[in-house]
Formats: C-alpha cells, structure tokens, sequence
C-alpha cells in the first residue's frame, strides 16, 4: 500500500464493493448476508476490505510499472495456439494455485511448514479461493487463485509432475519450485478439443413452395424467382406462417432443433454460415423450393482459446514473473515496527 500510495495510485470504493460482492458470490451469499456472516464468525469486515484494496492497488501498481514492458508478438500466439492444435485429444487440467515465496535460504523451513499447515486447512474443507486471496504471492490471487486451463508444457516441470499424480477436486503436497512453494488445485481435468462444425445447433423454420421432380426448367426458374420474392418479405421466423397460408404451402413451418451434421446436405450449405435471424437463399430439393430461416444458432464449445485470451495468458504470466521480483525487492528494503 505504501509503495502504491507512493505511485499516486488509489482504489475507489465502487471497485471494493465489486470485488466484495465477488467474493461473497463465490460463498452463495448476499454482500449483506456475507457481512453478516464475517461479523458472527469475529471477523471484522473492514480488515478484508483494506485487504482488497492492497490487492486491487498492488496489480494496478504491477499494470502500470511493468505492463508497457510487455508486448506479445503474433508469432508467440500462433506458437500456442499451434501447440493446441497439435495436442488436440490430450489433457488439459483447470488448476489454482497458492504461491508462497521463500525469499532467503533461512525462511525456507518456515514458508515449507506453512505451507503443510495450509494443506491441512484445504484438504478439510477450507475455501481455498479465499486462502489463495489471502496467503497467496502470486499475480493470481485476487481470482482465488485461478490459473485456469493448462495444458501439458505450460508449467514448471515439478508442478506438472504433481499434476499428473492428481484426481479432479484434490489439492497437492506443497512442491518446491522455483522462487517458493505451491499450493494446486486440480478443478477438473479435460481432453482438448476442436469444435465439430457438425455439432452447430440450428432451431430452423422453412418456407416450401412445392414442386415435383419432373417440373421442367422454365416453371422451376419462375417459381424460383418467386421463392426470392417471398425471402425478401421474411423477418422473422413467425413471419413465415402468414406467407404459408398466402401460397398455401402445408410444407411449410418449423423443422425444429437439429444439429447440422443431422440436416440435409442441401440444407446445411444453405446455413452454415448464418447468423440468428438470417434467411437463406432458396434451396432446391427434390420435393419443392425451401427457404430456410435461422430462428437460433449454438455453436459447440471448444477447448482451444482464442487469440485474445492466449494474449491475456501470457501477459499475466510475463507480469507475474514481474511482480515477484518487485516484491522480493520491496519486502528487503522493507522496515517493519513491531509494537
């Protein structure tokens, strides 16, 4: 707080409302409810508020001495992404952490047991979000501690092999590594994955004009002219029933929610590309002309992130490596008063 005070920088009390509704969210509760709570525990409210404030003040201190320092080139996301699609159907772990500095040799036994102590304390239930805000060194522990997804390659080799001995929902021994002891928590455990186009869910309503196999080409052109004519009166999924009823088309109307694997292949080049709302170009098939309108689109997940969150990742992981050293730099010229 001290060295933020002296960057002239501050924290409103909006942004520590915020962050106390927060974590209160995290405890199901209310921000009064959570009060409540803290109160009849013998916790005073205000001393977790100034504890918010230091660290919403320290990482705007980290953001502004180091954050111009940081600059990712394309060619570095490209290199993780790249990774992510060359390890598509290995593992990927969401994991937390609590980080614990040893700052000199004669502190190791020390940081060492307090960390068991905090072991301990997790592995009986305690809310390791709110020890990682508490006790936690590193960059993460305003989120709880939440690192997120993490594949193979993305962490110190120690790290990964405590990964690899854990179950989804278990906390590690505490592991030396470099600068301190962690903390993990392995959250849950995936297999990376790229989206299946064929996975998109559209919910689809049709408009038919009906026409036989046989139809020559002069009739199927004009009907197809007509099919464009009626497209550019739709706008929206409900306004299909009206022009049903004027061309008399019992065709016509909801196809429901299917999956675009599950269409006709006619259909699904017709709408792969379209957005909610959008209508389709007419679409002959061998029993009419369809037009086709998007009433709903979902697309699948995937676990392969995108560019920006790739960007935000290893900007994180640059200030943090940051941070560290500030702070070991900090706490050696640091003068405590014990009173």
């Amino acid at each position: 707080m001290q060295e933020a005070q002296r960057a002239s920088i501050s924290v409103t009390e909006p942004e520590i409302a915020r962050a106390f509704g927060r974590i209160a969210n995290q405890n199901n509760m209310t921000p009064d409810r959570f009060r409540s709570v803290l109160e009849r525990s013998g916790v005073d409210p205000y001393s977790l508020e100034q504890q918010i404030e230091a660290e919403l003040s320290w990482r705007k201190l980290v953001g502004r001495k180091f954050g111009r320092f940081v600059n990712i080139g394309d060619d570095e996301i490209d290199a993780v992404l790249q990774r992510y699609s060359e390890n598509v159907g290995k593992q990927q772990n969401l994991v937390s952490e609590i980080f614990l500095p040893v700052e000199s040799p004669e502190k190791e036994e020390e940081v060492r047991r307090f960390a068991e102590r905090i072991t301990v304390q997790v592995r009986k239930g305690a809310n390791f979000a709110a020890i990682a805000r508490q006790f936690s060194q590193g960059t993460t522990a305003a989120a709880g501690g939440e690192i997120g997804w993490v594949q193979s390659g993305q962490l110190q080799e120690e790290l990964e092999s405590a990964l690899n001995a854990m179950s989804p929902r278990t906390y590690s021994d505490p592991v030396r590594s470099v600068g301190g002891y962690y903390i993990l928590a392995l959250r849950d455990r995936r297999r990376i994955a790229k989206a299946d186009p064929g996975d998109i869910t559209f919910n689809l309503t049709q408009l038919v004009i009906p026409l036989s196999a046989s139809t020559d080409e002069a009739e199927v052109n004009r009907r197809m002219s007509q099919a464009n004519s009626l497209r550019g009166r739709i706008n929206k999924c409900g306004s299909v029933d009206a022009l049903a009823k004027e061309i008399d088309s019992p065709m016509s109307g909801s196809l429901g929610t299917l999956k675009m694997k599950d269409l006709p292949v006619e259909f699904q080049g017709a709408v792969k590309d379209l957005l909610a709302g959008d209508v389709s170009a007419p679409v002959r098939t061998s029993v009419g002309i369809h037009v086709l309108v998007v009433c709903s689109r979902t697309n699948p997940a995937s676990s392969i992130p995108t560019r920006t969150s790739v960007r935000n990742q290893l900007v994180e992981q640059r200030l943090d490596m940051m941070a560290r050293r500030f702070i070991r730099d900090l706490r050696r010229d640091a003068l405590v008063e014990m009173r």
